[in-house]
């Protein structure tokens, strides 16, 4: 594994910023919520935070704009139709790994990313993905060759379009 290629940093960074995220939310349900503000800790629960950077939170989580962002967030997860199955994996590592492994030559449609990641190992697919996955039109090469050709006509057909005026740049012609 080349350890300074992009994706190998982008997932190592994924999978920090989703532990120290996890960290904050276990330390918020037991030292933040359903507890009355006079009675919040003022000193850090944990020797791996300082008193300082725990005030830091408890200010942060009972400011207003907090309040507001995570009442809208709650709703927002109401409204997911699809939830992941990737475990304790992220997305991003959790795509990366299934492109390794699975699809080593060929690039994944969006079709097999989301069967990859919307499928659990003790239930399978839940009854809204198997609807979404039948909606899906099978894959056809000869749909992805008529786009391929539509975009180069397009592209094409600006070149054509297009002509150079002095002293004004391109100007395009519709």
């Amino acid at each position: 594994m080349d350890v300074n290629s992009k994706a190998v940093h982008e997932a190592c960074t994924d999978l920090l910023k989703c532990g120290q995220r996890q960290m904050r939310y276990r330390l918020k349900k037991q030292y933040f919520n359903e507890i009355p503000a006079n009675q919040v800790r003022t000193t850090s629960p944990i020797k791996q935070m300082t008193d300082d950077q725990w005030r830091e939170l408890v200010e942060m989580w009972s400011s207003p704009k907090h309040k507001d962002k995570c009442i809208k967030n709650k709703l927002n997860r109401e409204q997911v139709q699809f939830q992941q199955r990737t475990g304790s994996q992220c997305y991003i590592a959790k795509t990366y790994v299934v492109k390794q492994d699975k699809y080593k030559d060929t690039d994944p449609t969006a079709i097999d990313l989301f069967k990859e990641t919307h499928c659990s190992r003790k239930i399978g697919f839940t009854e809204s993905v198997k609807k979404a996955i039948a909606l899906c039109p099978p894959p056809s090469q000869a749909l992805e060759l008529a786009c391929l050709q539509r975009c180069k006509n397009f592209k094409l057909s600006l070149r054509w379009r297009s002509r150079k005026r002095p002293n004004s740049g391109w100007r395009w012609i519709a």
